[in-house]
Protein backbone atom coordinates (compact mmCIF):
# COMPACT_ATOMS: atom_id res chain seq x y z
CA UNK A 1 0.00 0.00 0.00
CA UNK A 2 1.23 3.27 -0.56
CA UNK A 3 2.16 5.26 2.33
CA UNK A 4 0.61 8.56 3.13
CA UNK A 5 3.00 11.24 2.43
CA UNK A 6 3.66 14.19 4.71
CA UNK A 7 5.11 16.74 3.01
CA UNK A 8 6.09 20.53 3.03
CA UNK A 9 2.72 21.55 1.23
CA UNK A 10 0.40 20.10 4.27
CA UNK A 11 2.53 22.18 6.69
CA UNK A 12 2.07 25.12 4.36
CA UNK A 13 -1.77 24.58 4.08
CA UNK A 14 -1.61 23.63 7.96
CA UNK A 15 -1.67 27.33 8.34
CA UNK A 16 -4.86 28.07 5.94
CA UNK A 17 -6.90 25.90 8.47
CA UNK A 18 -6.00 27.73 11.75
CA UNK A 19 -5.84 31.17 10.62
CA UNK A 20 -9.61 31.89 10.96
CA UNK A 21 -8.53 30.96 15.00
CA UNK A 22 -11.60 28.87 16.06
CA UNK A 23 -12.64 26.49 18.24
CA UNK A 24 -15.75 24.70 18.86
CA UNK A 25 -18.96 24.82 21.03
CA UNK A 26 -21.72 22.68 20.73
CA UNK A 27 -23.04 22.97 17.44
CA UNK A 28 -21.48 25.79 16.25
CA UNK A 29 -18.02 27.45 15.68
CA UNK A 30 -17.27 30.57 17.39
CA UNK A 31 -14.61 32.98 16.97
CA UNK A 32 -11.86 32.32 19.47
CA UNK A 33 -10.75 35.17 22.34
CA UNK A 34 -9.78 37.91 20.09
CA UNK A 35 -6.33 39.26 19.88
CA UNK A 36 -5.26 42.81 20.50
CA UNK A 37 -6.15 45.16 18.19
CA UNK A 38 -3.56 47.87 17.61
CA UNK A 39 -5.07 51.31 18.16
CA UNK A 40 -3.66 52.69 15.19
CA UNK A 41 -5.94 52.82 12.55
CA UNK A 42 -6.54 55.85 10.49
CA UNK A 43 -9.03 57.07 7.59
CA UNK A 44 -7.86 59.23 5.20
CA UNK A 45 -10.54 61.27 2.83
CA UNK A 46 -9.43 62.92 -0.36
CA UNK A 47 -11.42 65.45 -1.92
CA UNK A 48 -15.06 63.58 -2.44
CA UNK A 49 -15.00 59.39 -2.74
CA UNK A 50 -18.85 58.77 -3.11
CA UNK A 51 -18.79 54.49 -4.07
CA UNK A 52 -17.78 53.03 -0.72
CA UNK A 53 -18.31 49.76 0.59
CA UNK A 54 -20.97 48.95 3.50
CA UNK A 55 -19.01 49.03 6.76
CA UNK A 56 -19.77 46.84 9.92
CA UNK A 57 -18.03 49.19 12.43
CA UNK A 58 -15.50 52.38 12.03
CA UNK A 59 -15.17 52.97 16.31
CA UNK A 60 -12.43 54.53 17.10
CA UNK A 61 -10.62 55.02 14.14
CA UNK A 62 -9.62 58.52 13.00
CA UNK A 63 -10.69 60.74 10.43
CA UNK A 64 -8.28 63.14 8.54
CA UNK A 65 -9.24 64.99 5.77
CA UNK A 66 -6.54 65.72 3.24
CA UNK A 67 -6.00 67.94 0.36
CA UNK A 68 -5.62 65.87 -2.45
CA UNK A 69 -6.17 66.29 -6.03
CA UNK A 70 -5.73 62.95 -7.95
CA UNK A 71 -6.88 59.50 -8.01
CA UNK A 72 -3.58 57.67 -7.81
CA UNK A 73 -1.65 56.88 -4.68
CA UNK A 74 1.93 56.52 -4.40
CA UNK A 75 3.48 55.20 -1.70
CA UNK A 76 7.50 53.91 -1.08
CA UNK A 77 8.55 50.32 -1.18
CA UNK A 78 11.18 49.21 0.36
CA UNK A 79 13.93 46.77 -1.39
CA UNK A 80 12.71 43.65 0.84
CA UNK A 81 8.92 44.87 1.09
CA UNK A 82 6.29 42.16 0.74
CA UNK A 83 2.69 42.59 0.35
CA UNK A 84 0.07 39.76 0.72
CA UNK A 85 -4.28 39.77 0.30
CA UNK A 86 -5.47 41.29 -2.77
CA UNK A 87 -8.49 38.71 -1.91
CA UNK A 88 -8.23 35.01 -3.51
CA UNK A 89 -4.98 35.37 -5.56
CA UNK A 90 -4.07 32.49 -7.63
CA UNK A 91 -0.68 33.94 -9.92
CA UNK A 92 1.05 34.46 -6.27
CA UNK A 93 1.10 35.38 -2.57
CA UNK A 94 3.27 38.01 -2.54
CA UNK A 95 1.91 40.74 -5.15
CA UNK A 96 5.32 42.75 -5.06
CA UNK A 97 6.39 43.56 -8.85
CA UNK A 98 2.64 42.68 -10.19
CA UNK A 99 -0.38 44.76 -11.24
CA UNK A 100 -4.24 43.73 -10.00
CA UNK A 101 -7.03 44.96 -10.13
CA UNK A 102 -10.09 45.01 -7.64
CA UNK A 103 -13.17 43.42 -10.16
CA UNK A 104 -13.93 40.66 -9.34
CA UNK A 105 -14.37 37.45 -12.18
CA UNK A 106 -15.39 34.12 -13.80
CA UNK A 107 -11.56 33.49 -12.96
CA UNK A 108 -11.84 29.83 -14.68
CA UNK A 109 -8.25 28.81 -13.39
CA UNK A 110 -7.18 31.44 -12.13
CA UNK A 111 -4.26 33.31 -13.67
CA UNK A 112 -4.49 37.29 -12.39
CA UNK A 113 -7.96 37.51 -12.77
CA UNK A 114 -9.84 35.92 -9.34
CA UNK A 115 -13.44 35.19 -7.87
CA UNK A 116 -12.94 37.20 -4.44
CA UNK A 117 -11.49 40.77 -4.76
CA UNK A 118 -10.75 42.98 -2.30
CA UNK A 119 -8.85 46.17 -1.88
CA UNK A 120 -6.95 45.61 0.71
CA UNK A 121 -3.23 44.43 1.50
CA UNK A 122 -0.60 43.57 4.22
CA UNK A 123 2.79 44.70 3.66
CA UNK A 124 5.20 42.90 5.39
CA UNK A 125 6.46 46.32 6.72
CA UNK A 126 3.78 46.41 9.62
CA UNK A 127 1.49 48.12 7.85
CA UNK A 128 -1.92 47.12 6.23
CA UNK A 129 -4.02 49.19 3.66
CA UNK A 130 -7.49 49.26 2.68
CA UNK A 131 -9.11 51.36 -0.03
CA UNK A 132 -12.97 51.74 0.42
CA UNK A 133 -14.14 51.96 -3.31
CA UNK A 134 -16.53 49.57 -4.48
CA UNK A 135 -15.45 50.18 -8.43
CA UNK A 136 -12.21 48.77 -10.09
CA UNK A 137 -9.16 49.79 -8.09
CA UNK A 138 -5.90 49.29 -9.57
CA UNK A 139 -2.60 48.55 -7.58
CA UNK A 140 0.47 48.45 -9.52
CA UNK A 141 2.86 46.72 -6.72
CA UNK A 142 6.02 48.38 -7.70
CA UNK A 143 5.61 46.87 -11.50
CA UNK A 144 5.97 49.87 -13.21
CA UNK A 145 8.29 51.37 -10.94
CA UNK A 146 10.29 49.30 -8.81
CA UNK A 147 9.87 50.55 -5.38
CA UNK A 148 6.82 52.61 -5.57
CA UNK A 149 3.07 51.25 -4.85
CA UNK A 150 0.26 52.89 -7.28
CA UNK A 151 -3.05 52.90 -6.28
CA UNK A 152 -5.43 54.01 -8.91
CA UNK A 153 -9.17 54.11 -8.29
CA UNK A 154 -11.77 55.12 -10.73
CA UNK A 155 -13.77 58.30 -9.15
CA UNK A 156 -12.67 61.96 -8.14
CA UNK A 157 -11.61 61.13 -4.38
CA UNK A 158 -9.71 58.07 -2.10
CA UNK A 159 -11.10 56.91 1.24
CA UNK A 160 -8.30 54.37 2.75
CA UNK A 161 -8.03 53.13 5.80
CA UNK A 162 -4.63 52.51 6.70
CA UNK A 163 -3.51 49.92 9.87
CA UNK A 164 -0.05 49.81 11.56
CA UNK A 165 0.94 46.30 14.30
CA UNK A 166 1.42 42.88 12.66
CA UNK A 167 -0.28 40.85 10.25
CA UNK A 168 -2.96 39.17 12.89
CA UNK A 169 -3.65 42.65 13.96
CA UNK A 170 -4.22 44.21 10.94
CA UNK A 171 -6.54 41.52 9.89
CA UNK A 172 -8.39 41.64 12.83
CA UNK A 173 -8.89 45.40 12.12
CA UNK A 174 -9.72 45.08 8.90
CA UNK A 175 -12.24 42.77 9.66
CA UNK A 176 -13.64 44.66 12.25
CA UNK A 177 -14.42 47.19 10.15
CA UNK A 178 -15.62 45.21 7.24
CA UNK A 179 -17.14 42.59 8.40
CA UNK A 180 -15.79 39.21 11.11
CA UNK A 181 -17.35 35.69 9.25
CA UNK A 182 -20.44 34.93 11.30
CA UNK A 183 -20.80 31.73 12.93
CA UNK A 184 -21.02 28.42 11.27
CA UNK A 185 -22.58 25.26 12.15
CA UNK A 186 -19.63 22.80 13.11
CA UNK A 187 -21.10 20.23 10.68
CA UNK A 188 -19.14 22.13 8.26
CA UNK A 189 -15.67 21.50 9.14
CA UNK A 190 -16.79 17.43 8.29
CA UNK A 191 -15.87 16.06 5.06
CA UNK A 192 -18.51 17.02 1.78
CA UNK A 193 -19.32 15.00 -1.25
CA UNK A 194 -20.35 16.56 -4.05
CA UNK A 195 -20.96 15.96 -8.18
CA UNK A 196 -21.38 17.81 -10.84
CA UNK A 197 -23.87 16.71 -10.57
CA UNK A 198 -25.79 13.42 -8.27
CA UNK A 199 -28.98 13.07 -10.58
CA UNK A 200 -31.46 11.98 -8.16
CA UNK A 201 -32.11 10.98 -4.24
CA UNK A 202 -31.43 7.20 -5.29
CA UNK A 203 -28.21 8.14 -6.58
CA UNK A 204 -27.11 9.89 -3.82
CA UNK A 205 -28.97 7.13 -1.44
CA UNK A 206 -25.91 4.42 -3.31
CA UNK A 207 -23.34 6.46 -2.77
CA UNK A 208 -23.78 7.50 0.53
CA UNK A 209 -24.10 3.77 1.18
CA UNK A 210 -20.95 2.95 -0.45
CA UNK A 211 -19.10 5.50 1.56
CA UNK A 212 -20.27 3.56 4.50
CA UNK A 213 -19.05 0.17 3.38
CA UNK A 214 -15.67 2.08 2.51
CA UNK A 215 -15.64 3.30 5.95
CA UNK A 216 -15.68 7.10 4.33
CA UNK A 217 -17.35 9.26 6.58
CA UNK A 218 -18.86 12.39 5.62
CA UNK A 219 -21.14 14.97 6.91
CA UNK A 220 -22.45 16.86 3.88
CA UNK A 221 -23.77 16.28 0.61
CA UNK A 222 -24.10 18.77 -2.53
CA UNK A 223 -27.17 19.17 -4.58
CA UNK A 224 -26.48 20.79 -8.06
CA UNK A 225 -29.20 19.18 -10.41
CA UNK A 226 -32.12 18.87 -7.68
CA UNK A 227 -34.43 21.48 -9.41
CA UNK A 228 -37.47 21.70 -11.34
CA UNK A 229 -35.50 24.56 -13.26
CA UNK A 230 -33.24 27.35 -13.21
CA UNK A 231 -34.30 28.69 -10.60
CA UNK A 232 -37.59 27.94 -9.19
CA UNK A 233 -36.78 26.42 -5.60
CA UNK A 234 -38.83 23.40 -6.09
CA UNK A 235 -37.64 19.79 -6.27
CA UNK A 236 -37.62 18.03 -9.20
CA UNK A 237 -40.62 15.59 -8.17
CA UNK A 238 -39.49 12.48 -10.52
CA UNK A 239 -36.18 12.35 -9.46
CA UNK A 240 -37.16 13.95 -5.75
CA UNK A 241 -40.84 12.51 -5.27
CA UNK A 242 -40.53 13.50 -1.31
CA UNK A 243 -37.96 15.89 -0.62
CA UNK A 244 -39.01 16.34 2.94
CA UNK A 245 -38.78 12.71 4.00
CA UNK A 246 -35.24 12.35 2.37
CA UNK A 247 -33.98 15.24 3.78
CA UNK A 248 -35.05 13.64 7.33
CA UNK A 249 -33.87 10.59 6.42
CA UNK A 250 -30.04 11.95 5.28
CA UNK A 251 -30.06 14.36 8.94
CA UNK A 252 -30.53 10.85 10.59
CA UNK A 253 -27.51 9.27 8.36
CA UNK A 254 -25.56 12.41 9.78
CA UNK A 255 -25.86 14.24 6.40
CA UNK A 256 -26.83 18.01 5.96
CA UNK A 257 -28.08 18.97 2.51
CA UNK A 258 -26.66 21.97 0.63
CA UNK A 259 -28.64 23.21 -2.65
CA UNK A 260 -26.98 25.00 -5.37
CA UNK A 261 -28.09 27.89 -6.69
CA UNK A 262 -27.06 31.19 -9.43
CA UNK A 263 -28.81 34.63 -9.31
CA UNK A 264 -29.95 34.10 -12.75
CA UNK A 265 -33.62 32.57 -13.68
CA UNK A 266 -34.91 31.10 -17.07
CA UNK A 267 -37.41 32.63 -19.08
CA UNK A 268 -39.24 28.77 -18.44
CA UNK A 269 -38.88 28.73 -14.61
CA UNK A 270 -42.55 29.22 -13.04
CA UNK A 271 -40.65 32.13 -10.97
CA UNK A 272 -40.00 34.03 -14.24
CA UNK A 273 -43.10 35.79 -14.54
CA UNK A 274 -43.22 37.48 -10.97
CA UNK A 275 -39.45 38.62 -11.26
CA UNK A 276 -40.45 40.41 -14.53
CA UNK A 277 -43.79 41.60 -13.64
CA UNK A 278 -42.09 43.27 -10.22
CA UNK A 279 -39.40 44.37 -11.76
CA UNK A 280 -36.86 42.40 -10.50
CA UNK A 281 -34.56 41.50 -13.14
CA UNK A 282 -31.17 43.44 -14.08
CA UNK A 283 -32.27 46.06 -17.81
CA UNK A 284 -29.90 46.79 -20.18
CA UNK A 285 -30.02 50.69 -21.28
CA UNK A 286 -32.72 50.36 -23.62
CA UNK A 287 -34.65 48.73 -21.40
CA UNK A 288 -34.92 45.00 -22.14
CA UNK A 289 -33.94 42.18 -19.84
CA UNK A 290 -29.54 41.49 -19.67
CA UNK A 291 -29.19 37.91 -20.91
CA UNK A 292 -26.29 36.26 -19.43
CA UNK A 293 -22.83 34.82 -21.23
CA UNK A 294 -23.61 31.58 -18.67
CA UNK A 295 -26.36 29.29 -18.31
CA UNK A 296 -27.71 29.36 -21.44
CA UNK A 297 -28.96 32.91 -21.85
CA UNK A 298 -30.49 33.22 -18.38
CA UNK A 299 -31.49 36.56 -17.08
CA UNK A 300 -30.40 38.32 -13.96
CA UNK A 301 -31.75 39.22 -10.60
CA UNK A 302 -31.17 42.65 -9.85
CA UNK A 303 -30.24 42.89 -6.07
CA UNK A 304 -29.21 46.39 -6.11
CA UNK A 305 -33.29 46.99 -5.38
CA UNK A 306 -34.04 45.94 -1.37
CA UNK A 307 -37.46 44.21 -3.21
CA UNK A 308 -35.60 41.94 -5.26
CA UNK A 309 -33.70 40.79 -2.18
CA UNK A 310 -36.52 40.38 0.21
CA UNK A 311 -38.23 38.43 -2.62
CA UNK A 312 -35.22 36.00 -3.21
CA UNK A 313 -34.96 35.56 0.58
CA UNK A 314 -38.54 34.47 0.72
CA UNK A 315 -38.05 31.84 -1.89
CA UNK A 316 -35.28 30.15 0.31
CA UNK A 317 -37.55 29.60 3.45
CA UNK A 318 -39.86 26.81 2.13
CA UNK A 319 -36.33 24.84 1.83
CA UNK A 320 -35.05 25.16 4.59
CA UNK A 321 -38.18 24.42 6.80
CA UNK A 322 -37.62 21.58 4.81
CA UNK A 323 -34.55 21.10 6.46
CA UNK A 324 -31.95 22.41 3.86
CA UNK A 325 -29.13 23.64 5.60
CA UNK A 326 -26.89 25.79 3.38
CA UNK A 327 -27.04 26.88 -0.38
CA UNK A 328 -23.78 26.90 -2.89
CA UNK A 329 -24.18 30.06 -4.24
CA UNK A 330 -22.69 30.23 -7.51
CA UNK A 331 -22.18 32.74 -9.74
CA UNK A 332 -22.31 36.54 -8.57
CA UNK A 333 -19.54 37.96 -11.36
CA UNK A 334 -21.89 38.73 -14.46
CA UNK A 335 -23.16 42.53 -13.14
CA UNK A 336 -22.40 45.25 -15.42
CA UNK A 337 -23.18 48.28 -13.17
CA UNK A 338 -19.24 49.28 -12.64
CA UNK A 339 -20.53 50.17 -9.10
CA UNK A 340 -22.43 47.34 -8.34
CA UNK A 341 -20.94 44.85 -9.67
CA UNK A 342 -18.38 44.31 -6.68
CA UNK A 343 -21.19 44.84 -4.25
CA UNK A 344 -23.78 41.88 -6.11
CA UNK A 345 -22.17 39.11 -4.09
CA UNK A 346 -22.35 41.20 -0.72
CA UNK A 347 -26.54 41.54 -1.38
CA UNK A 348 -27.03 38.09 -2.46
CA UNK A 349 -25.09 35.94 -0.53
CA UNK A 350 -26.58 37.98 2.53
CA UNK A 351 -30.90 37.66 0.97
CA UNK A 352 -29.96 34.10 1.57
CA UNK A 353 -28.42 33.98 5.11
CA UNK A 354 -30.91 36.14 5.73
CA UNK A 355 -33.59 33.96 5.26
CA UNK A 356 -31.72 31.24 8.01
CA UNK A 357 -31.68 33.84 10.23
CA UNK A 358 -35.78 34.93 9.78
CA UNK A 359 -36.19 31.52 10.76
CA UNK A 360 -34.22 31.54 13.77
CA UNK A 361 -31.54 29.17 12.50
CA UNK A 362 -27.89 28.83 11.63
CA UNK A 363 -27.15 27.94 7.82
CA UNK A 364 -24.76 29.07 5.51
CA UNK A 365 -23.53 30.29 1.97
CA UNK A 366 -21.02 28.50 0.25
CA UNK A 367 -20.02 31.32 -2.65
CA UNK A 368 -17.77 31.42 -4.99
CA UNK A 369 -17.71 34.97 -5.65
CA UNK A 370 -16.71 37.69 -2.88
CA UNK A 371 -15.39 41.55 -1.93
CA UNK A 372 -14.57 43.44 1.28
CA UNK A 373 -18.03 42.91 3.39
CA UNK A 374 -18.47 39.52 1.68
CA UNK A 375 -15.83 38.74 4.54
CA UNK A 376 -18.91 39.12 6.92
CA UNK A 377 -20.88 36.73 5.38
CA UNK A 378 -20.27 32.91 5.83
CA UNK A 379 -18.11 30.14 3.28
CA UNK A 380 -16.67 30.59 -0.19
CA UNK A 381 -14.64 27.84 -2.31
CA UNK A 382 -11.77 28.19 -5.11
CA UNK A 383 -14.25 28.41 -8.12
CA UNK A 384 -13.65 26.23 -11.42
CA UNK A 385 -10.12 24.88 -11.89
CA UNK A 386 -8.71 21.92 -14.20
CA UNK A 387 -7.62 18.99 -13.26
CA UNK A 388 -4.03 19.52 -13.65
CA UNK A 389 -0.49 19.83 -12.06
CA UNK A 390 -0.71 23.06 -12.96
CA UNK A 391 -3.90 24.17 -11.94
CA UNK A 392 -2.90 22.78 -8.13
CA UNK A 393 -0.56 25.21 -6.76
CA UNK A 394 -3.02 28.42 -7.78
CA UNK A 395 -5.56 26.60 -5.22
CA UNK A 396 -2.40 26.83 -2.76
CA UNK A 397 -1.83 30.28 -3.07
CA UNK A 398 -5.67 31.19 -3.54
CA UNK A 399 -6.89 29.50 -0.15
CA UNK A 400 -3.79 31.28 1.89
CA UNK A 401 -4.62 34.86 0.00
CA UNK A 402 -7.75 34.53 0.79
CA UNK A 403 -7.44 33.99 4.27
CA UNK A 404 -5.42 36.36 4.61
CA UNK A 405 -7.40 38.94 3.30
CA UNK A 406 -10.52 38.12 5.58
CA UNK A 407 -11.71 34.90 4.34
CA UNK A 408 -10.85 32.09 6.88
CA UNK A 409 -13.66 29.53 6.09
CA UNK A 410 -12.11 28.12 2.75
CA UNK A 411 -12.12 25.09 0.49
CA UNK A 412 -11.94 24.11 -3.09
CA UNK A 413 -12.82 20.87 -5.57
CA UNK A 414 -11.02 18.18 -4.86
CA UNK A 415 -9.41 17.06 -7.97
CA UNK A 416 -10.32 20.06 -9.76
CA UNK A 417 -13.72 20.84 -11.65
CA UNK A 418 -13.21 19.77 -15.00
CA UNK A 419 -11.44 16.73 -16.73
CA UNK A 420 -10.60 13.53 -14.62
CA UNK A 421 -7.14 13.91 -12.18
CA UNK A 422 -4.82 10.96 -12.49
CA UNK A 423 -4.56 9.43 -9.44
CA UNK A 424 -1.39 10.84 -8.20
CA UNK A 425 -3.08 13.56 -8.29
CA UNK A 426 -6.31 13.24 -6.86
CA UNK A 427 -4.15 12.08 -3.39
CA UNK A 428 -2.45 15.18 -3.68
CA UNK A 429 -5.10 17.06 -4.06
CA UNK A 430 -7.46 15.12 -1.45
CA UNK A 431 -4.25 15.62 1.23
CA UNK A 432 -4.44 19.39 0.42
CA UNK A 433 -8.39 19.23 1.43
CA UNK A 434 -8.09 17.25 4.71
CA UNK A 435 -5.95 20.55 5.96
CA UNK A 436 -8.32 22.95 4.52
CA UNK A 437 -10.98 24.48 6.24
CA UNK A 438 -13.25 22.91 4.05
CA UNK A 439 -13.03 19.39 2.53
CA UNK A 440 -14.64 19.10 -0.21
CA UNK A 441 -15.21 16.41 -3.15
CA UNK A 442 -16.22 17.76 -6.50
CA UNK A 443 -16.32 17.45 -10.00
CA UNK A 444 -17.38 17.63 -13.07
CA UNK A 445 -16.40 14.18 -13.49
CA UNK A 446 -16.93 11.35 -10.01
CA UNK A 447 -14.43 12.40 -7.26
CA UNK A 448 -15.52 9.17 -4.60
CA UNK A 449 -11.83 7.38 -4.31
CA UNK A 450 -13.22 4.11 -5.78
CA UNK A 451 -13.11 5.27 -9.03
CA UNK A 452 -9.01 4.76 -8.66
CA UNK A 453 -8.43 1.74 -7.35
CA UNK A 454 -8.26 -0.10 -3.75
CA UNK A 455 -4.98 1.45 -2.73
CA UNK A 456 -6.84 5.03 -3.14
CA UNK A 457 -10.11 3.42 -1.23
CA UNK A 458 -7.08 3.12 1.29
CA UNK A 459 -5.33 6.82 1.49
CA UNK A 460 -8.84 8.29 1.20
CA UNK A 461 -10.26 6.48 4.55
CA UNK A 462 -6.56 7.81 6.13
CA UNK A 463 -7.41 11.24 5.12
CA UNK A 464 -11.02 11.20 6.14
CA UNK A 465 -9.85 9.48 9.45
CA UNK A 466 -7.82 12.28 10.51
CA UNK A 467 -9.74 14.92 9.43
CA UNK A 468 -12.68 13.07 11.62
CA UNK A 469 -9.73 13.47 14.50
CA UNK A 470 -9.05 17.39 13.71
CA UNK A 471 -12.77 17.94 13.78
CA UNK A 472 -12.97 16.22 17.40
CA UNK A 473 -10.02 18.37 18.75
CA UNK A 474 -9.90 21.90 20.41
Amino acid sequence: MMEPRFTFLRVTVLALTFVGCTRTVGRQVEAATEPPVTPHVVRFIYANPSHSYPLASTNNVVTAVVEFNATVLPRKLADDEALWGFGERFDALNMRGRMTETWIADAWGGGNRSYICAPFLISSKGYGLFVNCSGKVRFDCGATVTNELRIEVPESGLDVFEFKGTPREILAAYTKLVGRPRPVPDWVFEPWISRNSYVSEYEIDRVIDKMKAHGLRAGAVVLEAWAEGLQNFRFEQGRYPNPKAWIEKLLGRGYHVVCWETPSIWDSASTYSEASTNGYLVLKPDGSELRVDWLENAVKIDFRKEAARLWWQKLHEPLIAMGVDGFKTDGGERMPDPWFHNLHPFYYQRAVLDAFQDLGKVGVTFARSGTPPCAGDSTFWGGDQSSSWDDFPRVVRAGLSAALSGYPYWGHDIGGYAGTPTKDLYIRWLELGAFSPIMQLHGATPREPWYYDDETVAIAKYYFDLRWALRRSK
